[in-house]
């Protein structure tokens, strides 16, 4: 067997490696999205008085 051949990926070899795949982006969304969705429902605390803190009394213009 020639070296080329041994490091060539031949369609069978991929098509054996989708499940796989599939299954390790399965794996990282579920991981990773618990991680990015809790820090995103976490609101930055500003100090009383600053300009991104919001309005208690806001009114529509």
């Amino acid at each position: 067997m020639d070296n080329n051949d041994a490091k060539r990926l031949s369609r069978r070899n991929f098509l054996k490696g989708i499940p796989a795949g599939i299954a390790g982006v399965v794996a990282l969304n579920a991981l990773g999205g618990s991680v990015f969705r809790r820090s995103a429902t976490r609101y930055p605390k500003f100090p009383e008085g600053s300009i991104f803190t919001p309005a208690n009394d806001r009114t529509d213009a």
